[in-house]
């Protein structure tokens, strides 16, 4: 009994080792749009890299060179393109799958002074919520010089999502770049193949012990 208790905590430790681990993707919204042009989504859906956007109001992905972006513009630069909204935008998996959103780059398009906050909202799969506000660079973009205006952000507890909205605490436009997104894991065949071995070592188990006693 023993040997089948031992035989079953291996398999079930081989299966577990075999199961791969999500991989990582990022939403860079990049060759979209043409480096100096904008492109207008309005409410509109857009579809990218397996997620969709959905905003409530004006949203765009600017050209890495759009207007002025550039370290010395009051925009937002990082050299690529990035997604920008005016008011509240929802993030989805575009085949409803849960996913894991890991961090995003965040940034205000202008100067909208001091105090300034985004917010995230996760909406969990099965119900329940998850929720972290970040602070916004109170700087003008034209005083941060260093080849990147945004902000990287880590989020904690935004695993197993439905959905991701997105708000900010002033009126005026919004950035975002560089979504890391888990995409949910799923088993291999051999994976499947050990557990079943697992549970039909545990079943034999349970039958030769009930015959001892």
């Amino acid at each position: 009994m023993n040997a089948a208790k031992s035989l079953v905590a291996s398999l079930l430790l081989a299966a577990a080792s075999l199961a791969p681990a999500a991989q990582a993707s990022v939403i860079n919204f990049n060759d979209m749009t043409g480096p100096d042009t904008i492109r207008a989504y309005g409410t509109q859906t857009l579809t990218t890299d397996g997620f969709t956007f959905k905003g409530t109001s004006s949203s765009y992905v600017i050209g890495s060179d759009y207007n002025g972006n550039n370290d010395r513009g009051f925009s937002p630069y990082n050299g690529t393109d990035f997604y920008l909204t005016y008011a509240a935008t929802t993030l989805a998996s575009a085949t409803a799958s849960a996913f894991k959103l890991n961090s995003i780059d965040v940034a205000m398009w202008g100067n909208y002074g001091a105090g300034r906050t985004a917010t995230l909202t996760g909406a969990k799969v099965g119900g329940g919520f998850v929720t972290q506000t970040v602070d916004l660079n109170p700087l003008a973009n034209f005083s941060n010089l260093t080849g990147n205006d945004f902000t990287n952000y880590s989020l904690v507890g935004f695993d197993n999502l439905s959905s991701v909205t997105i708000t900010h605490n002033y009126i005026g436009h919004f950035a975002m770049d560089n979504f890391v997104v888990n995409a949910a894991s799923v088993p291999e065949p051999s994976s499947l193949a050990l557990f079943g071995l697992a549970v039909a070592a545990g079943a034999f188990a349970r039958r030769r012990a009930g015959k001892a006693s």
